[in-house]
Formats: structure tokens, sequence, C-alpha cells
């Protein structure tokens, strides 16, 4: 349904490989790394450049993402580190590294420093950078790639379509105070 946000990554198939650049330390790391096939589904969520005009719309989408009727919070997302999490959010900002304060975007988008990463290119080993290009999202909005636990894209969305992405997981989860409830049973 959202597929035009980014025309190159193909749902029902792998993101390709693609080197960033960790806004913590401007180390190089492939985004393959970072998905690795496990229980948990993938958000990556590229804010575009960072900002104050962006920085106050991941705070407004930070409080619609904790509000317990979206998808992350329905399914599980833990915002005090209560449980093991279905997702695992990692966010990927465009610009230069020297330029980019990473500690700017809201803590719901860095749930660790490494999980912040720049569409920048390593200097020292000439890699990385232009993924927005290849990818063909527009870093003047917010899309969020879901990569499912199998490591293939599940759905494209802009963060305005949040429902969207509610609909998308209701289609095979069940939310967590349901089985909080049968468990309780």
């Amino acid at each position: 349904i959202h597929q035009q946000r980014a025309p190159h990554l193909i749902i029902g198939e792998r993101i390709p490989p693609q080197i960033f650049v960790r806004a913590a330390d401007a180390r190089p790391y492939e985004i393959q790394d970072m998905l690795p096939s496990d229980t948990r589904f993938k958000l990556l969520f590229f804010v575009g450049y960072l900002t104050d005009e962006r920085v106050r719309e991941l705070d407004a989408l930070s409080g619609k993402m904790r509000d317990p009727s979206c998808f992350l919070q329905k399914y599980g997302y833990p915002i005090e580190g209560t449980a093991q999490s279905m997702f695992s959010i990692i966010t990927i900002m465009s610009g230069d590294k020297e330029d980019v304060e990473f500690t700017r975007v809201p803590a719901l988008f860095r749930p660790h420093w490494s999980n912040v990463l720049l569409d920048d290119m390593d200097t020292t080993r000439k890699l990385g950078g232009g993924a927005y290009k290849r990818f063909g999202i527009d870093p003047s909005t917010v899309t969020l790639v879901i990569i499912r636990p199998d490591g293939y894209v599940g759905m494209i969305a802009p963060v305005s379509a949040l429902e969207d992405v509610g609909s998308y997981f209701a289609a095979f989860m069940i939310p967590r105070k349901a089985v909080l409830d049968t468990e309780q049973s």
C-alpha cells in the first residue's frame, strides 16, 4: 500500500546490503549485520535530516507510539525495561557525521546508542553513503520500514500511517494484554 515510500526496497524480499555509519562512533556497519533472523521485528525509522523541526516531529511521534492503542504498545514494546520486546528499533539519519548529534534523537528512537545509524560514507574505508537515494526514500520525510524476524521486508509506511502499521500487525499478532489475560486465567 505504501511501497512508493521506498520503491527500491521490495516487500517480500531482503533489504539489499548497505553500509551505514554508526552515529555514536562513526564506525561502518553493514545493515544485514543489524538484522539477525531472530524473533523480533526490526523497525527501521528513516528519519532524514535531523533539523529542529524533525526533532519536534519525532518527539510527537514518540508520544503517539507510547499510547497503549499504538501497535508498539499493543504487541509488547517494553517502555520501562519490563520484558523482552517483539520489536527492535533502528533509526537511520541523513547527513554528515561531523554535523549530526545523535543524542537529539528522542529516546524511543535510540533504545541503545548502537541503534542509531547515519547514511554517510566512512572516510577511512570509503564505504557507505547514498542509501536514501538507492532505496528511493525521501530524506525530507520519515519512513518506517518493517523487517520481519526472517529478515525480509514486511511493510513500508510513512509514520503518518500508524493505523496501517497497526492493521499489518493485527493480521497475525495477538495483543499483549490478551496474552496476559489468557495466562492469568
